[in-house]
């Protein structure tokens, strides 16, 4: 996987693409972000502030 320089060109389709087709992991969490779904949400903001980070997609609901 591409590392996300903030420095760098925006982010393409093809990396948005790349992305998702990734499963779930300790470093990787796609969430859903509305209704009670926040709360489980911020949750993963926090626990990847308090471990190694890594890429965490808000917005997309997870399959």
């Amino acid at each position: 996987m591409t590392d996300i320089d903030p420095a760098g060109p925006p982010v393409d389709d093809n990396f948005i693409d790349e992305l998702l087709s990734l499963p779930e992991s300790t470093r990787f969490e796609v969430k859903r972000v509305a209704g009670t779904r926040l709360k489980h949400a911020i949750e993963t903001v926090v626990a990847f502030a308090n471990t190694d980070g890594g890429h965490l997609v808000l917005g997309v609901e997870d399959e």
